[in-house]
Parts: C-alpha cells; sequence; structure tokens
C-alpha cells in the first residue's frame, strides 16, 4: 500500500514523507473558491475518519518505517483528524493537514481530496492530500423570444456568447463562493490570534528569563495596553 520512506530531516527532528503507492481519491464533490482553498463541512467528517481508521490500520504493518510494530492506539493518538473539526463555532481542517493544488485550476469549481501520503515523525502523523477538478458549476441559459422586445442600442455583447443567450452564475455556486469566502476570513482571523498569543507568551518567557536595562525597549510597540500592563509587572 505505501511507497518507500523518504527521510526530510527537521529542525526539530527525523520526519518521513511515505507515499501511497494507489492515491486514494475520497470521491466527494466540494466547492472550491479558490486554489488550495477548499469549504470545510462536517458533513465529510465520518468519510475522513473513516479514511485516516484505514490507512493508519495499514500503516502499524509498514515494516520500512517501524523498527517494531506499534499499535493502532498509539499512531492515532499522533494523527490529529484527517478531516474537519468544529474550532471556536468555526469548521476547520486541521492546520496540520496538507493541501496540495495547481494554481492553474479554475474556480470556482467542484473539486475531490486524494490522499497521496503521510507526514510521519515521532510526534505527528498528518496526511498530504492533493485537491483534483471534478467538474465547473452549471451555467444557467436563459432563451429570449426575438419578437416584441424593445431593442436598446449601444449595449456590448459578450465575447463568445451570442446575442440572445445570456450566461448567468448558478446561485446556489455563488452561495457556496460567499460561504466560502467568509470561512476563509474566519480562519485567517483564527490563525491571526493563535500567532498573536504565541508571541505574547514569548514576550512573557523572555521577561521571565532576562531583566531589562534602564535604556532597553522591551515589546510595548507591538502589544497592547493591557499586554503591557503584564509586561512591566514582570520585568519589574
Amino acid at each position: 500500500m505505501f511507497g518507500t520512506p523518504e527521510s526530510r530531516p527537521t529542525a526539530s527532528g527525523a520526519r518521513y514523507y511515505v507515499s501511497l503507492r494507489s492515491p486514494q481519491a475520497m470521491g466527494l464533490r466540494l466547492a472550491l473558491s479558490s486554489p488550495g482553498v477548499p469549504v470545510a463541512d462536517m458533513a465529510h467528517a465520518p468519510a475522513f475518519k473513516a479514511l485516516q481508521q484505514s490507512v493508519l490500520s495499514a500503516l502499524v504493518h509498514h515494516k520500512q518505517l517501524f523498527k517494531t510494530t506499534p499499535s493502532l492506539e498509539s499512531l492515532l493518538a499522533l494523527s490529529p483528524p484527517f478531516g474537519p473539526v468544529l474550532s471556536g463555532g468555526s469548521v476547520l481542517y486541521s492546520p496540520t493537514t496538507v493541501f496540495q493544488s495547481d494554481s492553474r485550476m479554475s474556480v470556482p469549481c467542484f473539486a475531490d481530496f486524494v490522499l497521496e501520503g503521510l507526514h510521519v515523525s515521532r510526534s505527528l502523523i498528518a496526511p498530504v492530500f492533493s485537491i483534483r477538478f471534478v467538474e465547473a458549476p452549471a451555467a444557467v441559459e436563459l432563451d429570449f423570444a426575438d419578437d416584441g422586445l424593445e431593442e436598446v442600442a449601444d449595449v456590448p455583447e459578450a465575447s463568445g456568447v451570442s446575442g440572445n443567450v445570456v450566461l448567468l452564475t448558478d446561485p446556489a455556486v455563488a452561495t457556496r463562493e460567499r460561504a466560502a469566502r467568509k470561512q476563509s476570513v474566519k480562519e485567517a482571523f483564527l490563525l491571526a490570534t493563535a500567532a498573536r498569543e504565541r508571541a505574547v507568551e514569548r514576550a512573557h518567557a523572555f521577561l521571565d528569563e532576562y531583566d531589562l536595562s534602564d535604556n532597553e525597549s522591551g515589546f510595548s510597540e507591538f502589544m497592547s495596553d493591557e499586554e503591557e500592563d503584564e509586561e512591566e509587572d514582570e520585568s519589574s
């Protein structure tokens, strides 16, 4: 089921990429508003969970990767959910899940996920999915009668569209695209909030370990008044 593990060392230790000899398509039809930004839907969580269970059950027996056979429970403990999860009232994919897509993919469209392989380290097992085009949204065509319609001059004709056919975006596709863009904004705020919290924690850790000299500035230019007050309390 798996190919030969490829060693990809990182600063945090050994890391391997294990490819699937036969990549597994999930058979989903997901709305894609922009390349590499799939819409997370909890309705698909059971399919991801079943795939995760199946793949990790097979990974247990990968003798080229493990010196001793691990238990399925130990692999599951190292593997965050492959699919969508609820986080702070929003539906998100785990930040450890990797999505690979062709930037030239025409969007909006419907796409499927294909499991290509796994990133494996001593502390984490994460999936690598490719995003494959399934189909374009259907265009809505309206045919107007030629008789009894008032002619309007100086109306430019769209390139490649006949004069009596108007192409409109499917309302359902427009709704999904709006939801996807709103979700991407929420995800951006969540990531920014998490990054700021980590930065503040590092600032506090620094001040716990080092004393600031009289002419040395701290991190006040990057922190709110409340965070600055905490900084001063810790440095005093």
